[in-house]
């Protein structure tokens, strides 16, 4: 029997990937140069974060945004 490939059902097109969007946070955080998150560093840059709409949920929780 032929091996045939199976097609990806769960691939996201392209123009659905989420672009971050920047979020300011709040002052006691803006004195820092970054915010650890898991294991990634996320720059702070003049007060604001780029982050992605799950990320935000994340940093909503913890206190960080404004």
């Amino acid at each position: 029997m032929a091996r045939t490939a199976k097609t990806a059902t769960t691939a996201k097109p392209a123009e659905a990937v989420e672009k971050p969007v920047e979020y300011e946070v709040c002052d006691a955080m803006k004195s820092h140069g970054s915010i650890m998150l898991g294991t990634h560093f996320i720059p702070i840059v003049d007060g604001k974060v780029k982050i992605s709409a799950k990320t935000k949920e994340i940093f909503e929780k913890s206190g960080f945004l404004k």
